[in-house]
């Protein structure tokens, strides 16, 4: 019985593009290590919650979605879905290249490969990098409008607080996430999940919320409820808690004026339609994220890949990772 997965990433989440990794292309979904001891130019970065969420029905073979939550903690911890099988055998990271700030096209800086690839046995990951999850397939194909930004000379940014990845036709009937250790003060863990069949798609699907978020922006229900968006009222700590993706990057930033003190956005005149998701590709949708009965045209109801609670104060971005070094030795001379 093959299934459709869908993962939502809201918060302070990191899209790397790994289109040269030694198992071949990848997409790594990069948390930054947040709290004691993480501070950058703009002032403390608050303490972050990684939480894994979902139906907790999910959990069995059979039965109805309840809408009550269960959780599994991210931090400290890896998740590789690589190895899933599915009908479809490519992935589509162009679509996340719309509203998703490229922080490292604006740092002029790649992503270190300790950071991306699996640690050895005795090794452990980076003290920057709080939790990690790798696709090979599937495609982003949503993403939630954060609004305006200025950032280090730049006006008029379009930046995302949330983007959504799917992997259609899962060969398999049933999800087993196999959590492995990043050091040695995360645990292994495994659970099975078990898909269900979405009414309005006539699908078997199963939805994961990956959060990395304050713990009050964490939902304390699935799925989202029905009203009008906001914006958060944290915004003015986007610039704190930005500071933490720049230790992803190596807290190296080039001699331009704009990239001095690591620079963090600053929101414009917020625009109210902009709190949104929107489906990538032509067919740009306005339907809000706490709306659970708007349709974008002829889709389907779009809520059901969306998280619930207030509209999170985290921005996502994008980068792009080092070219491993044994690639970097076969490549031909200039």
């Amino acid at each position: 019985m093959a299934f459709d997965l869908y993962i939502t990433f809201t918060g302070l989440c990191m899209v790397t593009d790994d289109p040269s990794g030694p198992e071949g292309h990848r997409l790594h979904v990069l948390l930054p290590k947040t709290g004691r001891g993480t501070h950058g130019p703009h002032g403390h970065v608050h303490q972050h919650l990684s939480q894994l969420l979902y139906d907790e029905a999910h959990e069995k073979p059979e039965g109805e979605l309840t809408g009550r939550v269960a959780k599994i903690y991210m931090q400290n911890r890896f998740l590789d879905l690589s190895g899933l099988p599915s009908s479809t055998d490519t992935l589509d990271t162009d679509t996340a290249s719309h509203e998703v700030f490229d922080l490292g096209a604006f740092t002029f800086r790649n992503v270190p490969r300790d950071l991306l690839d699996l640690p050895d046995d005795g090794e452990e990951a980076p003290a920057a990098l709080l939790s990690r999850t790798t696709l090979a397939r599937g495609e982003i194909f949503c993403h939630r409008e954060g609004g305006r930004w200025k950032i280090g000379g730049l006006s008029n940014v379009p930046m995302s607080t949330a983007v959504g990845w799917r992997l259609e036709g899962v060969t398999e009937d049933h999800l087993m996430l196999n959590l492995q250790p990043l050091n040695e003060d995360g645990f292994p863990q495994r659970t099975t999940l078990y898909p269900r069949i979405n009414p309005e798609t006539r699908r078997n699907e199963i939805h994961l919320w990956l959060y990395h978020t304050t713990k009050r922006e964490i939902p304390p229900k699935l799925p989202p409820p029905s009203r009008e968006p906001r914006a958060p009222e944290e915004r003015e700590k986007v610039a704190e808690h930005f500071s933490a993706f720049y230790a992803l990057l190596g807290h190296v930033v080039p001699v331009f004026e704009r990239l001095r003190n690591e620079p963090a956005p600053e929101m414009r005149e917020p625009d109210p339609s902009a709190w949104s998701m929107r489906e990538n590709g032509d067919g740009i949708n306005d339907v809000t994220c706490y709306d659970e009965t708007a349709v974008a045209g002829d889709d389907a109801d779009l809520s059901k890949f969306l998280s619930s609670g207030d509209e999170v104060a985290c921005i996502v971005v994008r980068a792009t990772a080092a070219v491993p070094r044994e690639a970097e030795d076969e490549s031909p001379p200039a």
